[in-house]
């Protein structure tokens, strides 16, 4: 029988997973998209807490999901509702993996043929996971779980030397002796049912999850979590004085996350020079403020209380037309915003020869075209972000529909900022 809890907006359900962990060590959080799963995830961090491990699905990140299962340690998987349809490897079975050492009898055909079999697709240069190359005796590899490509070079008869290198210049890297290649994870079970030990479960009641493990449902109905939707003041700092007096004679612990260095100098000034509330500033992202009475804290966000916010972080940048760092390379399918032309679904970094020069672009899949973008424009991409719920719509490319929206949003924020200054 599940145990129903009050469900909210905002951290609210970061705090949950927290409570939770407390009392059962082994977690699975699933929510309704991999956006609310991020979202959470991102407030979890800004907690602190750090017994946490993303499930995308994605290649990427099923080795690290793979590797906590096998660890049987505790802590919390959390993971978008679509993503428990991925089709997974045994954890065992997957580190059975292949290792290549220098010195190694082994040809570069033959590495080829293996690579093949394992899932990996070749192209005449790598840079994508899951792609190899091999151009006489040289092989470029890319394996799906690894944080960077790999370059065997072989001798005569045997591996010579294996080192890692940079996709974006095609350039060796530090060397090393061996490398481990997992190949494609493939496999025949869902996240759900590798799961063993104490395991509990945590889906909102519009997500359906498999496994038989023990539940907690969030649900609008449910019983109270002891954490609620924290005030928006929206610019009314008298009001938010008003709350923190009370919070202060209520002996009440505040943590303030400021969105940046700015709002926090002045919120500080701001409440030092209006009360004695001891409070900790925190210069992080929280999705939305957290209250609860029951224990005495507040968890506000500086966006909320000022009525204004910024980034959660800085986007990637192509400053003198550098190449963006592996870090923050886009995945296939994720949400992007061109500055100019709208949103889109991200398809792939590649390079093509123009006029006999290699030229990088980024391809772009619009709503009724597909766009072939230069790198030097990798500074006028963002990150789709909307709040909880509201899924994207592709621009058109053929239409003036975007930039039509972005002059009214213009509009409407320099109409704020006139009145803002108007009664300051």
């Amino acid at each position: 029988m599940p145990f129903f809890i009050r469900d909210s907006s905002s951290a609210v359900r970061a705090r949950i997973i927290i409570d939770l962990f407390e009392n059962n060590r082994k977690l699975l959080a699933v929510f309704e998209s991999a956006g609310d799963a991020e979202e959470a995830l991102v407030d979890l961090r800004a907690f602190g807490f750090k017994k946490v491990t993303y499930f995308s699905g994605d290649a990427r990140n099923v080795r690290d999901v793979l590797l906590f299962l096998r660890s049987k340690m505790d802590g919390v998987i959390i993971t978008g509702e679509e993503s428990l349809e991925t089709q997974l490897p045994e954890p065992d079975e997957f580190f059975d993996a292949d290792i290549i050492k220098t010195g190694a009898k082994i040809t570069p055909q033959r590495l080829a043929e293996c690579l093949t079999a394992a899932g990996f697709r070749r192209e005449k240069f790598v840079y994508e996971k899951g792609v190899f190359s091999l151009r006489g005796s040289i092989l470029d590899l890319w394996d799906f779980t690894a944080d960077e490509a790999a370059r065997i070079r072989f001798g005569i008869s045997a591996v010579d030397e294996i080192s890692f290198m940079d996709v974006f210049t095609q350039l060796s890297t530090r060397r090393v002796q061996a490398l481990e290649i997992y190949g494609k994870p493939d496999g025949n079970s869902r996240l759900d049912d590798l799961l063993v030990g104490d395991f509990v479960l945590l889906r909102p009641d519009t997500v359906k999850a498999e496994g038989g493990l023990r539940e907690y449902v969030l649900t609008p109905s449910g019983s109270d979590s002891g954490f609620k939707r924290a005030p928006v003041y929206n610019g009314g700092m008298e009001y938010f004085l008003s709350d923190l007096k009370n919070y202060e004679k209520n002996g009440f612990e505040l943590k303030l996350f400021c969105d940046s260095g700015d709002s926090l100098i002045y919120l500080r000034g701001v409440i030092e020079s209006k009360t004695n509330m001891r409070v900790s500033y925190i210069k992080k992202h929280i999705s939305g403020g957290v209250v609860s009475w029951r224990a005495k804290r507040a968890f506000l966000k500086s966006g909320e209380i000022l009525g204004f916010g910024e980034r959660a972080a800085e986007e990637p940048s192509a400053r003198k037309a550098a190449p963006p760092r592996r870090d923050i390379i886009y995945r296939r399918n994720d949400i992007i915003v061109h500055e100019e032309y709208g949103i889109s679904s991200f398809v792939k970094l590649s390079r093509i020869a123009v006029s006999g020069k290699s030229v990088d672009y980024i391809t772009l899949r619009y709503a009724d075209a597909t766009a072939h973008i230069p790198l030097e424009e990798f500074s006028k991409l963002h990150r789709w972000r909307a709040p909880r719920g509201v899924k994207p719509v592709l621009s058109r490319l053929g239409a003036e529909d975007f930039k039509l929206k972005k002059k009214k949003v213009y509009r409407r924020v320099f109409k704020m900022a006139k009145q803002l200054m108007e009664t300051a």
